[in-house]
């Protein structure tokens, strides 16, 4: 974690209009004294995410995330908080200092990045201004790449030398283990060689820009074709798309993006001008993929190489995209044929016409397929192809899409409709209770802020947690009262949540502030996510004002809890000792429970 003057963080803070900042990555309607808008954290449909300007927070009544400014940035855009605190001052043109990691993981991975950073710089000379690089600037030519795209996205050579960027990286003070764990050298025979050799170099940039990684693309047409970069602790294969970076903002604007296979796809289709485009790196297509694509778009084009390899591919990827609530389309490209052959030899406006204006829903994409190897002449393959059919066409989440699909087979097959849609509603069935089954996909695992509170359903509170969450939400509402409620709770909170929220409350209140600052600072102040979760679920309840004895109705509830976990613990004891026959100790436990019930039924009566 990176130390920032606590200032400055409330500059950037009061900088960044929550209902702006969001709403460059949501559409907001305002409804209320608050605004709606689809949560980018789940699949949603219905507009669930709540943000409210005058409290400066956001809440979802879907999957419970809620926080201030900095915690939406770090959310989506998976950033530590000094790295969304850093993201808004630059948004905001505010100055900041240097980011100083005062943690052992936060250093390393800065050496790791200056590391690839260095890497990039090397290569790129390499490329441009080295005897090594003119084969592969012979190559770069060849396949189109103009000057101004090498210098963009930094394009370089690794020369066949062997260990010339592990000589540059020790000469700059990186040490062997450095170097290694950086994923750009490898022990070799007791020496450090370069990962890459005679290989153009495409710098692989995180959502940020920094270089995290690189893939390496032989120039003889051997094999293996690409190598990229292994995981690292600043490069998570499954976790990365190319120019995703680049391309966030055009996805955002346009709600689509063009997904391809390899990188010189990508880094040719933007190029000509097609920005909102990402590839896969010809990595298997992972839920945190479809996630970060869930961020900025609510369609996907999937444009994947003209050959079985692809159209599987598509077939692999889709059904994650689906699960994540994104309209998906396949783009079929002609046989043999990626997107930067076809851009090269007919054009982007032919590529955007007939490859990705042609591409079909992946429904009719899927039912299409599944004819391949049937003879629907013949009835066992009818049979066969109808039975998948339904399979495939209950896997859609768009009933009016499913719908067209189910007409569409009966007429073309002849085939009764209501046995075709029962074959539907059986798998419909099928998969609900799979899904039912299943653990929930957590979206943050892995997160330098993770949480369990992301996605869980909430259960309602019991008439203890009802009790200590309204006395919270009188403090929030009504600081003045925070002394006087905390002279009647103390330490009395029923649950960790609670106990953790009021304890924040109780010390800003000693530090003075309980005016319109106090929930901005109680932000700050709580670092565990779940806590920014609760907190933002208790300021969306309706909290009116509680009158002096409502208020001694709910402390008197709150002090019944302990002395009812009191009694049952005694219960339990009194039963231990009459089990073992030893009833002057019963008689001796049935006393002092007397004692406790009378004082639950004296704290119930001022209740």
């Amino acid at each position: 974690m990176a130390r920032l003057p606590e200032e400055l963080v409330e500059r950037v803070r009061a900088a960044s209009d929550i209902v702006d900042v969001v709403g460059e990555y949501v559409a907001l309607k305002k409804r209320g004294r608050s605004y709606m808008g689809l949560c980018p954290f789940h699949p949603d449909r219905t507009p669930s995410l709540s943000v409210v300007p005058d409290q400066q927070f956001f809440h979802c009544f879907g999957c419970h995330v809620g926080g201030d400014v900095f915690r939406f940035i770090m959310e989506i855009e998976g950033m530590s908080f000094p790295e969304a605190v850093k993201h808004l001052a630059d948004r905001a043109g505010i100055p900041l200092p240097d980011l100083e990691y005062d943690d052992e993981a936060g250093r390393r991975k800065n050496r790791l990045k200056e590391a690839h950073a260095l890497a990039t710089r090397y290569y790129h000379y390499v490329l441009n201004a080295s005897r090594h690089g003119e084969t592969a600037k012979e190559y770069v030519h060849g396949r189109g790449i103009r000057p101004e795209t090498v210098e963009r996205y930094r394009l370089g050579y690794a020369p066949e030398t062997g260990d010339a960027l592990v000589r540059f990286l020790q000469k700059r003070g990186f040490g062997r283990e450095e170097i290694v764990a950086a994923g750009l050298g490898v022990e070799e025979g007791g020496r450090l060689a370069d990962r890459f050799v005679g290989r153009l170099m495409i710098p692989l940039e995180d959502i940020h820009g920094a270089v995290v990684g690189f893939s390496g693309r032989r120039l003889d047409g051997g094999s293996p074709k690409y190598v990229n970069s292994p995981e690292t602790p600043i490069f998570k294969k499954g976790r990365f798309l190319f120019h995703l970076g680049r391309a966030k903002a055009a996805i955002r604007r346009l709600r689509e993006v063009v997904v391809v296979e390899g990188p010189l796809d990508a880094l040719l289709l933007a190029q000509e001008g097609l920005e909102n485009v990402v590839a896969a790196q010809g990595t298997a297509f992972t839920p945190d993929m479809a996630e970060l694509l869930g961020r900025y778009a609510e369609r996907v084009v999937l444009a994947f190489d003209g050959d079985e390899a692809g159209e599987r591919s598509a077939e692999r990827a889709a059904p994650i995209l689906l699960q994540r609530g994104l309209d998906v389309k396949v783009a079929r490209l002609p046989e043999g044929l990626d997107p930067d052959a076809y851009v090269r030899a007919s054009g982007i406006d032919a590529f955007r016409l007939r490859v990705l204006q042609g591409a079909e829903s992946y429904g009719a994409f899927r039912l299409e397929r599944l004819k391949r190897g049937l003879d629907l002449g013949d009835a066992a393959d009818r049979a066969r192809y109808l039975e998948q059919a339904a399979r495939a066409i209950a896997e859609l989440s768009n009933p009016f899409e499913r719908e067209a699909h189910i007409e569409a087979i009966v007429k073309a097959y002849a085939v009764p409709k209501d046995l075709f849609q029962a074959s539907v509603r059986r798998h419909l069935e099928a998969q609900a209770r799979k899904a039912a089954e299943a653990p929930p996909y957590d979206r943050f695992a892995g997160r330098i802020h993770s949480s369990d509170a992301g996605g869980r359903r909430r259960r309602p509170r019991t008439a203890y947690e009802a009790a200590e969450a309204r006395l919270l939400q009188e403090m929030l509402a009504r600081p003045e009262r925070i002394s006087e409620i905390m002279d009647a709770v103390g330490g009395g909170w029923i649950t960790p949540e609670g106990t953790a929220l009021a304890a924040e409350l109780y010390a800003l209140f000693y530090e003075g502030i309980t005016g319109r600052e106090l929930v901005p600072k109680l932000m700050t102040a709580l670092e565990d996510p779940a806590l920014k979760d609760f907190l933002t679920e208790l300021l969306l309840e309706e909290a009116p004002p509680l009158s002096p004895a409502a208020l001694a109705d709910l402390v008197a509830t709150l002090q019944v809890y302990p002395k009812e976990n009191e009694l049952k613990a005694l219960y339990a004891e009194r039963s231990k000792a009459l089990d073992a026959g030893d009833f002057a100790r019963a008689r001796e436990i049935e006393a002092r429970a007397r004692a406790v019930r009378s004082e639950i039924e004296r704290l119930r009566r001022r209740a």
